[in-house]
């Protein structure tokens, strides 16, 4: 996955039961959004002090006590009581014993009248303590009572509407629409303003918070301001605006939001009613919120918690807090300042002992937390949040909880760990039929399998189910994100093509929801994807669309992550690095703008991968130890281990093998300190081809390559695993040990062929005919360098093609079929021009010119193709390839006795010559041009050049020819 995939769409962390916190939530901590209690049918709401409330509580409790024979008197006492205790002290575990005698004292008093309204108490008390079946019992008892016509009709209407709220509040949302409407018909018909105006208030209520119809619900406020107005009832006309505010934020029309509120506020304010004023406040501070006018949503949130606490408001105090914290945290970027608000709303809840808020504030000290990285903090405030949830039987908050102990243990590389919560989560969510929960869960668990288990395979499964579920749901954004979270899993794999449909549905899916910001990334993707098809041009027209629509919307991180891309396409398939850098610089630039130190860190990365590609490897080095530093301040272990790998690389290239050998060494165990297995896996690799091709020292890298194997066999990766063949059989043919070099090919090609990875069973081919050739079996090696070049013509990649054809000219060349080889050679350059692979032609060009001086006694001709490498190793400013160029035109020189410019060439050679080995080539071939021409005394002084660098210590074929000269 590409530095810019692990961007995601969407956050899988969850703040209560919905993912990513949104002030839309707040609204549900506010008592507006209960039942406007009905009180003789009208909305008229009493406050009183609680001391004056319990004084008077005593006195009616005694007059109970004495009044034990008359049953009347009785009822009367325990409703008065009751009321008391459930509507001014919010107590109903204390009024319920009332409301049960009252029923009792229904039963020896005549008429049904008082057993309806004892049961309307009791109903109205369960629903408050969620006692659904006794609740919806007791309602249903009083409805039946008024229907047989023991009531006045106004008792009536609101038996149906008690009986409606009831089944509202416990999800029976069509049998309390059934009762709304009869309650609406009663009153109605009977003209019964009150009633009118509380029901179309909890008719709205229920469109809004159950049916997710705002525009219903705006219809039924609307009726109720209507009546308000036209009874005179201000308070309620302040009701009204509250919820014809909401109604507007849930149509997403916050302007007119706003206006309601303010209207609402105003009232407030005009009663004196400190109390639903705070609310009033908070309500205002939410819609500018929803405005983006942070500065002008602090003031009015500032208010309602001094009013709350100047009137010792503790429930106000609470919701102020959370509000605050929620600022800070989402708007404000001030998680500091948001844990001191949570501190406080924590502290709040316990002394209230409400333990739902309690909940709340260990959930929200954990994502507070998370998000500045301290995750151990993190953690164990989401396990306080979980095992609060598991006491009060909560399953829905559970699943939610056991998700962001997930992310917690993901963010620590706990993979294991991790999947334990997701998998818990899963089976909750499927318990309790939750698909919206089963959805974001199977979205984790593809991301801990594509990102932590590198298993893109079994991601895909995943994101299957998910996009199966937000299908099934009609969730068009959770669509398009399913889309490309299976494009980046095909992507994983290598299997571009069906990346690419997968993106391609995702920027459809992105159009049709006119979101301009999700376009600007599948249109990155689609680009991305055909970037590694290597069909250039439609991946620069993505990519140039994408860059117009950040530049237009003003998307400066859409504009990074292209320029990104851009830089990608030039550095790895145009083969234009200097372009790549002009892209990189302009990544850099926006991520310093923006404050994105990761980014910053990866930009530095690309450009010194880009200078790299130039040969600048000083310089590559130097963008390097930007990147490593930055990845330091911010403590992202993976990338260090990244940019010391890269690191290793690079000194790898400059012969510097201590430095390489220290840098992977450090990266490794690194790898190691943090269990990062997979990192691990790669650096034995590099280990491996560091000792094998570099220090030649194959036994060594047969160490390497064993764990590697080990590891690749321990995750089950089949695609590691055949590398690790391969590996193996090269580093046992380096050794020598032709014979088990050949049975690991042997192993590679066989797993390959089970995999039907065509790519493999070709590099395998290959394998096989080099042990072949080793071993001395010329003809054998040939039928398995045959077998690549067919299959290689089959799937119709020139780049296999090409290499196929070299491989039958090395080896017809070693059959001594000149002519054969010469073939093969010529068909290798003709593709090599096709793709415009320079690096290639190079090689080729080499191999030509040896054939002909060598073997084919064409010397002139070689210099020929020797010429053409020098300019085509100049135009790729590849240095090394340079000074080779240098060194076959003086041999060709020589071949035609032109000993003169053979002296020029190699002279040329010299000046570029950095390793002692090269040095003393380039001096015994001046030494040996000058003994042509008779100049024994030119040839001296290289002759003892060579000697002395000979007794130095360098020994190998060159030095044995110099001691002999």
């Amino acid at each position: 996955m590409t530095d810019f995939q692990r961007i995601r769409n969407g956050s899988c962390f969850t703040d209560l039961n919905n993912a990513q916190c949104s002030f839309r939530l707040l609204v549900w901590y506010s008592p507006i959004s209960d039942h406007i209690p009905p009180r003789h049918g009208t909305l008229q709401v009493r406050h009183a002090d609680d001391h004056r409330v319990k004084l008077k509580i005593e006195t009616l409790d005694a007059e109970l006590n004495t009044s034990a024979e008359d049953k009347a008197k009785q009822f009367d006492l325990c409703s008065q009581i009751g009321d008391l205790y459930r509507t001014e002290l919010h107590d109903s575990l204390s009024a319920l014993p009332y409301y049960q005698n009252m029923l009792e004292c229904s039963k020896s008093l005549e008429g049904d009248a008082k057993e309806a309204k004892a049961n309307n108490r009791l109903g109205l008390t369960y629903d408050i303590l969620g006692v659904k079946e006794e609740a919806i019992r007791c309602h249903e008892r009083a409805l039946e009572i008024c229907r047989a016509g023991e009531t006045t009709e106004p008792e009536m209407c609101v038996a149906y509407k008690n009986l409606a709220s009831s089944l509202a509040l416990f999800d029976q949302v069509p049998g309390a629409k059934t009762n709304y409407e009869s309650a609406l018909a009663v009153a109605m018909e009977t003209g019964n303003k009150a009633e009118l105006a509380d029901i179309y208030c909890r008719f709205g209520d229920l469109h809004r918070n159950k049916l997710d119809e705002p525009q219903f619900s705006h219809k039924y406020y609307t009726e109720m301001l209507a009546l308000a107005r036209e009874l005179g009832w201000t308070h309620t006309e302040g009701v009204a605006y509250g919820r014809l505010g909401y109604a507007c934020s849930d149509m997403e029309d916050h302007e007119a939001a706003l206006e309601w509120h303010l209207k609402n506020l105003k009232v407030k304010q005009d009663e004196g009613d400190k109390k639903e004023e705070v609310t009033a406040h908070m309500d205002v501070g939410n819609a500018y919120i929803f405005l983006d006018r942070t500065h002008q949503a602090m003031p009015h949130f500032n208010t309602a918690l001094q009013m709350a606490q100047q009137t010792g408001n503790l429930h106000k105090q609470l919701d102020a807090c959370i509000c605050l914290g929620e600022l800070h945290r989402n708007q404000l970027d001030s998680p500091r300042t948001a844990i001191q608000y949570y501190g406080q709303y924590l502290a709040l809840a316990r002394q209230l002992g409400d333990r739902g808020a309690e909940g709340t504030a260990y959930n929200r000290l954990g994502l507070v937390h998370h998000s500045l990285w301290e995750l151990a903090a993190a953690l164990g405030w989401y396990q306080k949040s979980l095992e609060m949830r598991e006491e009060d039987g909560d399953i829905s908050a559970q699943m939610s909880q056991h998700m962001n102990v997930g992310h917690a243990y993901t963010s620590m590389d706990k993979p294991e760990q991790a999947k334990f919560h997701f998998d818990k989560a899963l089976q909750l969510a499927q318990q309790t039929e939750n698909q919206q929960g089963q959805m974001q869960v199977y979205l984790c668990l593809g991301d801990l399998q594509s990102e932590q288990l590198h298993s893109p395979r079994t991601a895909i499964q995943y994101y299957e189910q998910y996009l199966a579920l937000a299908r099934q749901l009609e969730d068009r954004g959770e669509e398009g994100l399913a889309y490309n979270r299976l494009g980046q899993a095909h992507y994983e794999i290598g299997e571009y093509g069906a990346a690419l449909e997968w993106y391609q549905k995702q920027l459809t899916r992105s159009q049709e929801n006119g979101d301009e910001t999700e376009q600007i990334n599948a249109q990155s993707n689609v680009g991305n994807a055909y970037m590694n098809l290597n069909k250039t041009d439609q991946a620069t027209s993505h990519l140039n669309t994408a860059l117009q629509l950040a530049e237009q919307t003003g998307d400066l991180h859409g504009q990074m992550r292209v320029y990104f891309y851009l830089g990608d396409l030039y550095k790895d398939k145009l083969h234009s690095p200097r372009t790549a850098i002009q892209y990189y610089g302009q990544q850099l630039t926006l991520a310093r703008q923006l404050g994105d130190r990761h980014q910053e860190g990866v930009a530095y990365n690309r450009l010194g991968l880009s200078h790299s590609d130039m040969g600048e490897l000083e310089l590559s080095l130097e963008w390097n130890q930007k990147a490593l530093k930055t990845f330091e301040e911010v403590g992202d272990t993976k990338e260090q281990i990244a940019q010391h790998t890269n690191m290793g690389d690079t000194y790898r290239r400059l012969g510097k093998l201590d430095q390489a050998s220290s840098h992977f060494s450090t990266a490794l165990h690194m790898a190691q300190q943090t269990g990062d297995q997979h990192g691990q896996m790669g650096l034995y690799l590099r280990l491996g081809d560091l000792q094998r091709e570099q220090l030649h020292s194959p036994r060594a890298a047969i160490q390497y390559y064993e764990q590697y194997l080990t590891l690749a066999r321990h995750f089950g990766d089949r695609d590691k695993e055949i590398v690790a063949y391969n590996k193996l059989g090269q580093a046992l043919y380096e050794f020598g040990e032709y014979k088990t070099s050949l049975d690991w090919f042997h192993k590679h090609l066989a797993l390959a062929t089970q995999l039907g990875d065509v790519h493999h069973q070709g590099v395998a081919y290959c394998g096989l005919g080099a042990a072949c050739h080793g071993m001395g079996d010329l003809h054998a090696a040939l039928d398995w360098f045959q077998k690549y070049f067919e299959m290689s013509q089959e799937s119709g990649d020139k780049k296999e093609e090409l290499k196929a054809h070299l491989n039958l000219a090395s080896s017809h060349q070693a059959l001594s079929k000149s002519d054969q080889a010469r073939s093969h050679y010529q068909s290798a350059l003709t593709l090599a021009m096709e793709t415009g692979d320079k690096q290639q032609l190079a090689e080729i060009n080499l191999k030509l010119g040896d054939l002909h001086r060598l073997q084919l006694q064409e010397p002139q001709v070689s210099h020929k193709y020797y010429t053409e490498m020098l300019q085509l190793a100049k135009d790729l400013e590849r240095k090394d390839a340079e000074r080779q160029a240098y060194n076959k035109l003086g041999l060709a020189c020589n071949g035609t006795q032109d000993h003169e410019a053979a002296v020029e060439w190699h002279q040329k050679n010299l000046a570029m010559s950095v390793e002692n080995e090269d040095k003393i080539t380039a001096h015994g071939n001046i030494a040996q041009s000058y003994q042509a021409m008779g100049k024994q005394d030119l040839a001296r002084p290289h002759v003892q050049a060579a000697a002395d660098l000979i007794a130095g210590g360098i020994c190998s074929t060159s030095c044995t020819r110099m001691l002999a000269l």
